[in-house]
């Protein structure tokens, strides 16, 4: 039943993934912002084609993962075959500043960012007074972390990595660090009011999320912002509040 509900999945957004894949060939490297726009578009149309295939659970305040081990794995690593072949097919040298000091630096700042977006979630969650579901299975835990760090490092590479640092050759650095976290959140909109009618909660922690991530890669980079945004995600679906 696991590996079929895999496969319908993939199904339902290849498609669309082959319609993406056209464009991006047909597309001159001189359109950048055309080319961004086709990678998020289909991001959003695979992200959001999750919750209908039962990989899934948003609810106000909060994210819980029905997918199995497996399952959460093979979702990993296609994550990261689209990664790669993003960051090959646009040209992005991901792995930049990865070495000695700057590489301890990134992970730092990553951890750093992933607690403030916890914190602060957890506060506004707390507020709100929005329950919690119970908490996956301790065995979950090391599925769930690595579905969320390779998963959002396809994400960060798009907004982040092409994106922003688009925007940045445009504009302020700091104007570049807003306009890539609101857009990071407006993408979350159809997911958030349509998808799942979880609402505004979602754009709230989306909100803060992008943010916080857009402020990490500035300061340290690609693996800093996936750090701050997958451990969000892993503490978020891990019901750590």
């Amino acid at each position: 039943m696991a590996s079929s509900q895999l496969l319908g999945y993939l199904v339902s957004i290849l498609p669309a993934g082959l319609l993406a894949l056209v464009l991006l060939l047909a597309l001159p490297r001189a359109l950048v912002g055309a080319r961004v726009a086709v990678h998020i578009v289909f991001f959003v149309f695979a992200r959001d084609a999750m919750s209908p295939a039962g990989f899934w659970q948003l609810t106000p305040g909060s994210m819980r993962l029905s997918a199995t081990a497996p399952e959460l794995l093979a979702l990993a690593g296609m994550s990261g075959a689209l990664f790669l072949g993003v960051a090959r097919l646009e040209r992005v040298t991901w792995w930049r500043g990865m070495q000695g000091r700057r590489l301890g630096a990134s992970v730092l700042w990553g951890v750093l960012g992933a607690a403030l977006i916890t914190g602060l979630a957890a506060a506004l969650k707390a507020a709100a007074g929005l329950p919690s579901p119970p908490a996956p299975d301790a065995a979950m835990w090391v599925p769930i972390v690595v579905f969320a760090l390779l998963g959002n490092a396809y994400e960060e590479l798009l907004f982040r990595g092409l994106l922003q640092q688009r925007l940045a050759q445009h504009m302020a650095p700091m104007r570049a660090v807003v306009v890539s976290g609101v857009l990071f959140s407006l993408c979350h909109a159809w997911l958030a009011f349509l998808v799942t009618r979880a609402g505004v909660p979602v754009l709230v922690f989306t909100l803060i999320e992008g943010l916080v991530a857009a402020l990490v890669f500035q300061r340290a980079g690609l693996l800093g912002a996936t750090l701050a945004h997958g451990l969000a995600i892993a503490a978020l679906a891990g019901g750590v509040y």
